[in-house]
């Protein structure tokens, strides 16, 4: 007896019979067997567990009589002269609710609903005869009952696992064909008997390309409704379903067969008889059951196998390490990309309605205006243009043919935004944008929240090219990008996708191949890094160089790095934009140019780095990664600044600000750390003038007034570190005076510095007059104007012969006065 030989009390012996004894319980006990002499070899039950629960199982042979019979009585197979006829397309219309071993089997309140579930698939099976089957198949559930496990394998409930068990070793004739052969008068070969599923002898088999080939079955795994398991049947433990199926699914000759052309293209057949092509999302929609789409829905690989193949997730089908001996390769999906889903994902629709009305991404509707309803020969389209903005686009004839002309631009908004009224439908929750909360605006009036100026362009040139802007043109260039490389687009703003296009345009097709290459092999976090840095001509080079010289590992981390930041800066466009929803505050900053310089500096420190023959050594990376986290901070500082800023209070409170302290303090109690920290500060805010010049301001101005007691020094620190600092000094006229107001070099422009001296001269000058001197080209003096600040005379420096303007700031009481001219002003200074 088998059991027996299971109790051989030398492992050795039991390891050298390993492979006939799980053929014999194969074939005895089936996969259960299998599963029992795992679970006993694994020390979890012991061998007289073992006999006891097969002495209560039912023989695997009797096991597959009972499922002849159930599926006899469902009318999906027949006996005919010896042969077993199976109904092909009535077993791809069953669902796992018609099998005896659902895993909600034993809850009586469910099985009447069990039974409907199955009727209204297309394959009937009365509530009578289900109970009756499951108690006849109770007794293959045994072991699983005892144990109080849920059932796996053949009684999980799995549909292509109870079939799988159904007819193993068993083959089948299509109904289909036998009765066509039939109704021919039986003129021919008669139908060949052969498996219901491909079933490898082996895992190595399973993605052996001339072995499936040979391959003779009626049906691909992934025909089957179901939920699936994680291996490929019972009887391939270990071998993953979706590698397996999917390597078959390609290759088979009764399915895609597979075959690279003379440039090494993977080409399939199509369904429709359409000629031989490269594999598209819609292929692959075409050829996979309604069960299995759920996958494509949820993201795993049949929606993006490129990038899973890319990121190791189908070891089996291919090794980034062994790219040679793949079965497959990224791009061989190159054409998979959002594009190719759009009308599910509802990236372009007609508005086909009276009232202007489609609903877009994440059960979205808007509202948009019954002036944009398709009527009679005119039609409008919504596209998405970015993940935060839409399009309304008309379409027009240009040159004896149809294109499409942006006329509109509207905010996209996402569950969770203020501006949403939530309604819930009989099945679903949705969300309506009104047109009031969505900011419709004329493209040809907003152009450059999507186009680019172009250096030196006047206003005029600017709205002609606007007008004249085809988009159909963008929409073409982006699906060739699709087709190339598999990337989409869609996912960057509608300010990188014009760049990335302006960029394509400008280049020859070895150039092209080149970035082809490089947005395959670092998809959107590369793109984004390029275009971010792409702020003059030869940046962006310069990260495809640096790209080249690197090895991928390391050029993947700084991309990684670099992108995390640019999601950020796009995350605080959103948050900001939100946070002044219902704010009446004026903006006196532009959020963007502060997001826009931070990626300019993120993007030189590339640069610099790529330029660098330090860059291959591990310290020079952590230092480029370091100051990548230095402008991430930045940014996020800039956030917490500019919400304290604008809450509406005259102040602007520091202490609310994590990580931000300011303090005030006489030049005398001031350490020397903190000395240095600011003649630094001084020195680079003027060494891009000159560097000798910069030397010259520190040693001549700024150390002397360091030496003396007396002045009294504003400072705001970040974590005890000086970003931006003052000096206030009493004048003879009791008014105050100020100067040396400095900011970090990186962090200007970000309203840092800004709102650092606005809080330093609301606590130190409230009552007082303040004035100060800035040389006359200098671009603060649009920060001290804004602050109150009004130029009262003007004068020639007779040290460095350069122009300079005296500013005052009357005191409060004054400021409030009216009728003050520029002469009193004068006088009060």
């Amino acid at each position: 007896m088998v059991l027996e030989r299971w109790r051989e009390p030398e492992p050795q012996k039991l390891s050298d019979r390993m492979r006939g004894l799980k053929a014999e319980v194969a074939e005895s006990a089936g996969p259960v067997g299998l599963e029992l002499l795992n679970d006993y070899l694994a020390g979890r039950i012991d061998a007289d567990r073992v006999e006891e629960t097969l002495e209560e199982m039912m023989d695997f042979q009797d096991f597959q009589k009972l499922g002849i019979e159930y599926l006899t009585q469902l009318g999906i197979v027949e006996k005919r002269n010896g042969d077993l006829i199976v109904d092909l397309e009535k077993i791809k219309s069953m669902t796992q609710y018609v099998i005896p071993f659902h895993k909600r089997y034993g809850l009586e309140n469910e099985k009447r609903k069990t039974a409907n579930q199955g009727r209204s698939s297309g394959v009937s099976v009365s509530t009578k005869d289900y109970n009756d089957a499951v108690e006849r198949f109770k007794d293959y559930h045994v072991y699983f009952q005892k144990s109080q496990k849920q059932a796996r394998g053949a009684l999980q409930g799995d549909l292509a696992s109870f079939l799988f068990n159904t007819f193993h070793d068993q083959p089948v004739v299509s109904k289909h064909e036998q009765d066509e052969w039939e109704q021919s008068g039986r003129q021919g070969k008669p139908p060949e008997a052969k498996s219901l599923f491909y079933s490898p002898e082996s895992a190595a088999a399973a993605f052996d390309v001339k072995k499936i080939k040979q391959a003779d079955f009626h049906l691909g795994i992934w025909k089957v409704r179901g939920e699936g398991a994680e291996d490929y049947s019972p009887f391939h433990p270990n071998l993953p379903l979706d590698e397996a199926a999917f390597a078959c699914l390609i290759y088979s000759p009764q399915h895609g067969n597979g075959q690279r052309d003379k440039n090494g293209r993977l080409l399939v057949n199509f369904p429709d008889g359409t000629k031989r092509r490269p594999i598209t999302q819609k292929w692959i929609n075409d050829v996979i059951s309604k069960g299995h789409k759920r996958r494509i829905e949820s993201g795993e690989f049949y929606a993006s196998p490129a990038t899973a193949l890319r990121e190791g997730k189908m070891p089996h089908l291919y090794n980034p390490a062994e790219p040679k001996q793949a079965l497959l390769n990224p791009d061989d999906f190159r054409v998979l990309a959002t594009v190719e889903r759009s009308s599910r994902h509802g990236l372009r629709r007609e508005i086909t309605n009276n009232k202007g009305m489609v609903m877009l991404n994440e059960r979205v509707r808007y509202t948009l205006g019954s002036d944009v309803a398709s009527v009679g020969n005119k039609k409008h389209f919504v596209v998405q243009i970015s993940p935060n903005l839409g399009g309304i686009t008309e379409e027009v004839e240009i040159s004896g043919a149809k294109s499409e002309k942006l006329i509109k631009i509207f905010d996209l908004l996402r569950p969770g935004d203020p501006r949403l009224k939530k309604y819930r439908t009989s099945t679903t929750e949705v969300f309506r944008a009104l047109i009031g909360d969505i900011n419709i605006r004329d493209f040809t009036e907003t152009a450059e929240e999507i186009l680019t100026r172009r250096p030196n362009e006047t206003d005029t040139e600017f709205k002609t090219r606007s007008e004249a802007y085809d988009f159909s043109d963008t929409l073409r260039l982006k699906r060739e990008v699709v087709r190339e490389t598999g990337a989409s687009l869609e996912g960057l703003s509608a300010k990188e996708q014009q760049a990335f296009l302006a960029y394509y345009r400008s280049i020859d097709a070895s150039r092209q191949k080149d970035f082809y290459q490089f947005i395959r092999v670092h998809g959107a976090r590369g793109l984004k890094t390029f275009l971010a840095a792409e702020y003059d001509e030869s940046a962006g080079e310069k990260i495809l160089g640096l790209a080249k010289k690197l090895p991928a590992a390391e050029t993947g981390i700084i991309f990684e790095k670099f992108n995390s930041f640019v999601v950020l800066a796009e995350k605080v466009e959103e948050e900001l934009n939100n946070f002044f929803v219902d704010s009446s505050a004026t903006k006196d900053v532009s959020r963007l140019k502060v997001t826009e310089e931070l990626l300019k500096r993120a993007g030189r420190i590339l640069v610099d780095y790529s330029a660098s023959e330090k860059n291959a050594s591990n310290t020079t990376l952590k230092d480029l990664v370091i100051k990548l986290d230095g402008i991430k901070e930045n940014l996020q500082m800039f956030v917490s600044i500019f919400k304290t800023a604008y809450k509406g209070k005259e102040k602007i409170d520091f202490s609310e600000v994590r990580g931000l302290d300011l303090q005030s303090s006489d030049s005398s109690q001031l350490s020397q750390e903190d000395i240095a920290s600011m003649r630094q500060i001084f020195h680079d805010n003027r060494a891009e003038l000159s560097p000798e010049f910069a030397a010259f301001r520190v040693k001549e101005e700024f150390d002397p007034v360091l030496k003396e007691p007396g002045h009294k020094f504003y400072a705001l620190k970040r974590n005890g570190q000086i970003i931006s600092f003052a000096r206030f000094d009493e004048l003879p006229n009791g008014n105050l005076y100020t100067g040396f107001v400095n900011t970090r070099p990186e962090i200007k422009g970000m309203t840092i510095g800004s709102a650092f001296f606005e809080a330093a001269l609301a606590r130190e000058a409230a009552d007082k007059a303040v004035e100060l001197k800035v040389r006359t080209e200098n671009p603060a003096q649009k920060l001290y104007t804004r602050l109150g600040f009004k130029v009262v005379d003007r004068y020639v420096d007779s040290k460095s012969g350069k122009e300079y303007v005296k500013m005052l700031r009357p005191a409060v009481a004054a400021r409030k006065a009216e009728g003050q001219s520029s002469e009193e002003l004068r006088k009060a200074a």
